[in-house]
């Protein structure tokens, strides 16, 4: 299992043509998607309770903590789950009007392989969580600058950025292997979707940078 995690982040080609080969089996990318759900979960609920530890007032918190849950609920469940469907959708379409050969069921299962990078991401924010709540409680080294710094929109939206140009590079090896595609072709019909995705995600933060410019 971990000879075939090590393959699928840096060495895609080969894992996906083993892949290509196997019987589909949907229950390894439900593992490593059940497993980022989980982290980002734990960390979620991490900042839920012990809101103190970070400066907070509880009356404050007490407050904030149906918004919490429910970007709980919504950050760690729904928007991973409605990643997977939708790229798997819409990778198979256009790849069955490009002329590939690959059946949905492989599609999901390939897909679902290519978040791999989301769950591993699942430091990105734990480290965040952990900077922010030593600044807040006065650490010699990151508070300041620093930690106004990290809680910055535009550095908050680089783990999104790159997580999704990581997956889109699984994602393009695995539209290549499922369907019979040249890399080119394969290459195009996963970038683009990525890339309305991104821009439709990080807009708000685009908008942001853009007054700051102006």
């Amino acid at each position: 299992m971990l000879i075939g995690i090590w393959d699928l982040l840096f060495h895609p080609d080969a894992f996906f043509a083993r892949v290509s080969k196997e019987r589909i089996n949907q229950i390894p990318p439900l593992i490593i998607i059940g497993t980022g759900i989980f982290f980002f979960s734990i960390i979620h609920l991490m900042a839920l309770i012990f809101p103190n530890r970070g400066g907070w007032s509880f009356l404050v918190f007490q407050g904030l903590a149906q918004k919490i849950i429910v970007s709980l609920i919504t950050a760690s469940v729904v928007k991973p789950m409605i990643i997977w469907g939708l790229f798997s959708i819409v990778f198979y379409c256009i790849s069955r009007v490009a002329g590939g050969t690959g059946s949905f069921y492989a599609t999901i299962q390939n897909v679902g392989y290519g978040m791999l990078p989301w769950s591993v991401s699942v430091i990105v924010p734990f480290i965040a969580y952990v900077y922010n709540f030593v600044s807040y409680t006065g650490g010699p080294v990151i508070g300041g600058y620093c930690g106004i710094w990290l809680m910055h929109p535009i550095v908050c939206s680089l783990p999104l950025l790159g997580v999704m140009v990581w997956s889109c590079y699984l994602w393009t090896i695995a539209v290549r292997y499922t369907h019979g595609l040249p890399l080119k072709k394969a290459a195009v019909i996963t970038i683009v979707p990525v890339s309305v995705f991104l821009f439709i995600s990080l807009l708000p933060e685009l908008c942001y940078f853009w007054r700051l410019c102006l």
